[in-house]
């Protein structure tokens, strides 16, 4: 069954998506051309001089946009070029830069970035690139646009909810910025997503499978609060573990930087029989890993990540046991846990060099194992991995149709990061439908490296969203670094945490 919403697979003609917004005569908006790249670099490090410093840093390289750009003129093929920079323009003079991102091979488009000229604050601009992102994703067929805002960042939560955008999650450690005692300090940012699919077409989840804490979230972020004030959802803090609590004991070593670890299991509870054992997956094994993964995760059969099912999705990009473990070659891999030879547990891992995070990609366990077991040695596993590569961040979705899967990503010390509209698509009968999926991680930045700012003036909605996360310690405030205080590894922070 295909959707009927499909991408073009190309970016839309720029006058032709944004056709239907009302931009101010004086105002031009036009898709980046190669002769204005030294322009906009140029600009972007006069109007927003901590972007040298942030996540987007790239924003500033010419390489940049000469490689992942779909340049005015060139190739808009979004296979070739995954970037669309749109800049704004009043009086002829650059006022705006807004960059976009397809993902999920354009099913869904990311409002990365948006930097308007301070000349212009308050003209408009910033609700105009929202409602881009929303006009181009309509026009390109994705399913949902999404976009992040800092906490603190009225102005462009205000643009986005008045573009249609609504408040879906949280991202911790999303971008760093320069604090007022000179520090770099990662900061959160709320997550938006804005539905493309027609109202008729989405479904909302049903109440048995939702995990308790999935279901307090999506009150939260999608309950009916005209009447009374949004409530802190209820549900006890998971801490991630540290090796020295756990049952298990997992050794990485690495036979050069830039390449996937191998990992062996030292110790294990002398109870804890049959032993357990977890390897990188062989290539000759991918019948028996789509075999177990459709029968211990069933939701992934008929929905838009049906694909995992097959070895295509593996053919080039995985690092199995025994060939190529070069991250950027094989930025995938696939981990099997078995139980007296048997497999009792799959997590296929994505590492994603330019957010020094980790995706989890699927993560499933037979339903006759001992999960309790399972769920430890894989957490064990992702704290040993991510201590290894130097991870930041480690997230990964689980539709909400899968109460199992919630439960699970629980047991790993993931924290619940948000619930995103349109994400799981599936076929209901004779047709396809949208639900929701639930955005699980963990920010492995050390508290005294973020900043949380105040949110006395932030909506009730957001406001309790983050008291939420402040209470799962995704969040935390921090108080005024000392300049005697040591230095703490994220790698550190994972372990003890």
């Amino acid at each position: 069954m295909e959707s009927r919403f499909l991408c073009s697979g190309a970016w839309p003609v720029l006058s032709v998506a944004l056709r239907s917004l009302s931009v101010p005569a004086e105002v031009t908006v036009e898709q980046l051309c190669g002769a204005e790249i030294e322009l906009l670099v140029s600009a972007l490090r006069d109007w927003y001089p901590a972007l040298a410093v942030g996540e987007e840093a790239v924003l500033l390289s010419r390489d940049f946009y000469l490689t992942e750009v779909a340049l005015a003129g060139g190739s808009q093929a979004i296979a070739d070029h995954s970037v669309l920079v749109v800049v704004g323009k009043a009086g002829g003079h650059l006022a705006c830069c807004l960059v976009l991102e397809a993902e999920e091979q354009g099913r869904a488009l990311l409002g990365r970035m948006t930097v308007v000229s301070p000349t212009v604050y308050g003209k408009g601009f910033g609700a105009l690139c929202a409602q881009i992102v929303a006009a181009v994703g309509q026009a390109m067929g994705a399913e949902r646009a999404s976009a992040l805002a800092e906490l603190d960042n009225h102005g462009s939560r205000k643009a986005l909810e008045g573009a249609g955008f609504v408040l879906s999650g949280m991202m911790p450690a999303s971008d760093r910025k320069q604090h007022r005692d000179g520090t770099l300090r990662y900061v959160a940012e709320a997550i938006y997503v804005h539905p493309l699919v027609p109202i008729e077409h989405r479904i909302l989840p049903l109440a048995p499978h939702l995990s308790n804490r999935s279901a307090a979230v999506f009150h939260l972020l999608f309950g009916d609060h005209s009447s009374s004030a949004v409530a802190l959802p209820e549900v006890q803090s998971l801490p991630l573990r540290s090796q020295a609590s756990s049952s298990f004991h997992i050794e990485v070593s690495q036979s050069r930087a830039g390449c996937w670890p191998t990992v062996q299991i030292l110790s294990a509870r002398s109870d804890a029989q049959p032993v357990l054992k977890v390897r990188q997956l062989r290539r000759t094994e991918l019948a028996t890993y789509s075999r177990c993964l459709r029968a211990w995760n069933p939701t992934l059969v008929g929905s838009n990540r049906e694909s995992l099912l097959h070895h295509a999705a593996y053919a080039s990009n995985t690092a199995f046991d025994g060939e190529i473990q070069d991250l950027d070659k094989r930025p995938l891999s696939i981990w099997i846990l078995e139980e007296s030879e048997v497999p009792v547990g799959i997590c296929t891992l994505s590492y994603v060099a330019s957010r020094a995070s980790m995706d989890i990609v699927v993560c499933a366990i037979a339903p006759t194992s001992n999960s309790a077991n399972v769920s430890e040695l894989f957490h064990c596993l992702l704290a040993s991995l991510a201590k290894a590569l130097g991870i930041i961040r480690i997230s990964g979705f689980v539709s909400l149709r899968n109460r199992e899967g919630q439960q699970l990503y629980e047991k790993l010390g993931l924290q619940l990061l948000g619930i995103i509209p349109t994400a799981d698509r599936y076929g209901l009968g004779d047709r396809m439908v949208y639900g929701m999926d639930a955005l699980f991680g963990r920010s492995l930045v050390p508290h005294q490296d973020c900043h949380l700012p105040s949110l006395e003036k932030a909506p009730p909605r957001l406001a309790a969203l983050t008291q939420f996360m402040c209470e799962q310690g995704t969040l935390a405030v921090v108080p005024p670094r000392s300049s005697h205080a040591a230095e703490e590894s994220v790698c550190g922070q994972l372990q003890r945490s």
